[in-house]
């Protein structure tokens, strides 16, 4: 399969806090990158393309937690292996410094490229 995103996904060591936007039922996540346009993460919940997740990190870095901004997304895509679903999200909104300056900051502590 051909790669289609535009924008390079990177690791990110972080709390990942995910809701359903329909019940603000929170689920358990583990963030496996980011980008500034969506993320993917493994979870024990079955997600569905189409629906609608809150997304917000909090990011380990050595003076302090940083918490990011509430996030409105979109499960793009779900895989299934066992009991684990992968899930790819685009962000609603376009990731600004001015509009989103706490996710911003935590993606400045993004690792390794993949």
């Amino acid at each position: 399969m051909e790669e289609q995103r535009g924008q390079e996904r990177r690791r990110l060591s972080a709390t990942t806090e995910v809701a359903l936007d329909a019940t603000g039922e929170s689920i358990d996540a583990v963030l496996l990158n980011i980008s500034s346009y969506g993320a993917c993460f493994n979870t024990s919940h079955h997600l569905k393309n189409a629906d609608m997740v809150v997304l917000k990190l909090k990011v380990n870095v050595p003076e302090c937690i940083i918490e990011s901004e509430e996030l409105l997304c979109t499960v793009r895509w779900v895989e299934r292996d066992g009991g684990v679903f992968t899930a790819g999200i685009s962000f609603d909104m376009k990731i600004k410094e001015e509009t989103h300056p706490s996710f911003t900051k935590c993606l400045e502590y993004t690792q390794v490229r993949i």
